[in-house]
């Protein structure tokens, strides 16, 4: 299966535990569509307009080519809520791709509450819940 995770670049506990969810799943024999964790920050996008440029048009197509999308929850979040938006138009339309979300900020958006996402505690949770 081909996953996407999304998470907060800049928020190191989020971006760890996403570096840790696509190392187990990879492990488990599945296909990360992109793994932005490592890449560098684009930060300011004004002078780095090329990679900018470059890391969206990844994620986007990254985020499309998945059966399932994950998303590490976070109140400050911003191109997360993006790639969530892309996965929940596409899986609303074709029903791909499976979602869900994790982690302690469920309240923040109301499209968290959209019927065809899952919400688990954790990676192990969706594994199970994926069986």
């Amino acid at each position: 299966m081909k996953f996407y995770v999304a998470g907060r670049f800049s928020h190191e506990p989020s971006r760890l535990l996403i570096q840790e969810m696509i190392a187990t799943l990879t492990q488990l024999g599945h296909e990360c569509t992109f793994n932005w964790t490592t890449g560098p920050s684009c930060k300011p996008y004004e002078d780095n307009t090329a990679l900018t440029q470059e890391m969206t048009v990844k994620a986007v197509n990254a985020v499309l080519d998945a059966d399932l999308f994950i998303m590490v929850s976070h109140p400050e979040g911003t191109g997360m809520y993006v790639e969530y938006g892309i996965a929940l138009g596409k899986q609303q339309k074709s029903g791909v791709p499976k979602m869900y979300l994790t982690g302690e900020y469920k309240n923040c958006s109301m499209f968290n509450y959209h019927p065809n996402v899952i919400w688990k505690n954790s990676l192990d949770e969706i594994l199970k819940d994926l069986k």
